[in-house]
């Protein structure tokens, strides 16, 4: 399922982007980098990039960029992302099953040691609620491709993929982009979440490049009734906990739903959660204070 290039020689920008890009599908080229590649020195100096978070991953950051040949060509078809990021992670390291956010294409390159994907195709599995993260499905595990020093892969827009360190001092970067065919392989679900991910502003739907899902009323109140659907496992549990406090002790429940409260409050605004975690975070507290309210509406019915 995954293509091999033996060299950035054989395939053109506009081969790469009218065989993968157009048509959603991964590629690995070796020997993407060579010993003189101009971008090389610039990414391994130690001041390029600062730290941040995503979620619980150290990932580094650089609004400066260098952009190879080869690149610079592809961007006249594509649209990059104005920041690189880089990861930087020893021997074993292991990022779950996700598909990143904001609908991006992300091409990994690896300037030293190597990495091992997984990848598996878009909606092909579980996630968690109203998120982009794979609740650890294995049955794409035979769908692998090894990434060493020197080489590129591209994983196209909502491809899930798992990511295994197999080497100290790893340093990959990441060249995301976007193009006008992106919302054409997202699923209902996608278009779904974004939508509510739009209407709160969160991180995970930061650009208009995949986020323009019609802002019509029908389809604000679909993607609202999809969280509901997609939280309804979440609120059977807590409304059966909850009927059960209130029977033991009224005030108990009472406190119960004030911790909900409040852990909404720490969703919503703790500045811990960054990058795409916070829109999952922003969803899971607006959708549990909704929770609330029917709590104490339910509450009021069985008096």
């Amino acid at each position: 399922m995954i293509d091999i290039i033996n060299s950035p020689k054989e395939i053109t920008p506009e081969k790469f982007y009218k065989k993968y890009v157009l048509l959603s599908k991964p590629c690995l080229i070796k020997n993407f980098i060579d010993p003189s590649n101009k971008c090389k020195e610039f990414y391994t100096k130690t001041d390029t990039f600062k730290s941040n978070f995503i979620g619980n991953a150290k990932t580094f950051y650089s609004n400066e960029k260098c952009l190879d040949d080869f690149f610079i060509q592809l961007s006249n078809l594509v649209e990059f992302s104005p920041n690189v990021r880089g990861w930087k992670h020893s021997s074993g390291n292991i990022t779950p099953w996700h598909y990143d956010g904001n609908g991006i294409n992300v091409t990994n390159i690896c300037y030293s040691g190597s990495k091992k994907f997984y990848l598996s195709p878009p909606g092909s599995l579980q996630t968690l609620p109203l998120s982009n993260i794979s609740m650890g499905h294995e049955k794409w595990n035979d769908n692998s491709v090894l990434v060493s020093t020197g080489d590129m892969l591209y994983i196209p827009a909502y491809w899930f993929h798992k990511v295994q360190t197999l080497e100290d001092n790893t340093f990959t970067i990441n060249h995301n982009f976007y193009h006008k065919s992106n919302n054409i392989f997202s699923t209902n679900r996608d278009l779904h979440m974004y939508t509510l991910h739009k209407l709160l502003n969160t991180n995970m739907c930061s650009t208009n490049k995949i986020c323009d899902y019609s802002k019509e009323t029908k389809n604000i109140l679909s993607a609202l009734l999809f969280g509901f659907y997609e939280f309804s496992w979440i609120y059977i549990i807590l409304l059966v906990l909850t009927i059960w406090i209130y029977r033991i002790n009224r005030l108990w429940c009472v406190y119960f739903l004030g911790l909900i409260g409040m852990i909404c409050l720490i969703l919503f605004f703790s500045p811990s959660f960054d990058e795409i975690s916070s829109g999952i975070t922003k969803l899971y507290s607006f959708f549990l204070f909704i929770y609330i309210l029917i709590a104490i509406g339910f509450i009021q019915m069985i008096k």
